[in-house]
């Protein structure tokens, strides 16, 4: 399976359909006290794949836009938000979006980022961000544990996808965000959501950030 994100997810669009967990209802009341997220804010989602984020927002009642640049994702995204007026659908990727320059007042990423060019995302982003706009990165995260059913898991995904360790998302750490900001001025406010972590920043001229990992909790039965 190729590392090129245009088609590497062609041929499994289906599974993701049928079994990508959908991301916590929380995210919104989060993103309402942190970033002053409103009904009436316009989002970018981009690498929006299936749908399943861009759906918590337009619940809520923002307009969204996907932004994805796999035509068979795109199509399987546009059919399950179909019945979501304030939905928009766009053939792009995050280093050329197509969209207008300041349209929109949040740019969301889910279990994407990790596969954007940071220096071009990085100048696409600041031209269609508004004034004081967020970027808000968010990734599900399966826990690993030292033993157990879960590191089998791990080891067999190691084992039988060789491309495992470049795809990762959890390769994406505060090095790699801090050379996206071009700063290093993070702080780490307490998120009351299963087991998460937020990292925003500011700038002056560069908008702002608002990192959340999910660390889901599951529990096996013996």
């Amino acid at each position: 399976m190729g590392l090129d994100p245009l088609v590497r997810f062609s041929s499994r669009v289906q599974d993701y359909v049928r079994y990508r967990p959908s991301y916590p209802q929380e995210i919104v009341p989060l993103l309402v006290r942190e970033c002053g997220l409103t009904q009436s804010s316009r989002i970018a989602d981009v690498g929006s794949g299936t749908g399943l984020l861009a759906q918590l927002f337009l619940k809520f009642g923002c307009k969204v836009t996907g932004v994805e640049p796999n035509a068979e994702m795109r199509r399987a995204g546009e059919e399950f938000l179909a019945g979501y007026p304030a939905f928009s659908s766009v053939a792009g990727q995050a280093e050329r979006t197509g969209l207008p320059d300041g349209s929109v007042d949040m740019i969301t990423a889910g279990q994407a980022f990790h596969w954007f060019q940071p220096e071009e995302t990085r100048r696409e982003f600041r031209r269609i961000l508004r004034p004081d706009g967020w970027v808000v990165l968010i990734w599900n995260e399966r826990r690993v544990t030292s033993d157990g059913f879960l590191a089998g898991y791990e080891d067999l995904v190691r084992e039988y996808a060789p491309e495992y360790g470049v795809v990762d998302h959890r390769r994406i750490g505060a090095e790699a965000i801090t050379a996206f900001y071009e700063h290093d001025r993070w702080r780490l406010p307490s998120l009351n959501m299963c087991r998460s972590s937020i990292w925003p920043a500011r700038a002056g001229g560069w908008p702002r950030l608002l990192m959340l990992r999910n660390r889901a909790r599951r529990s096996m039965k013996r």
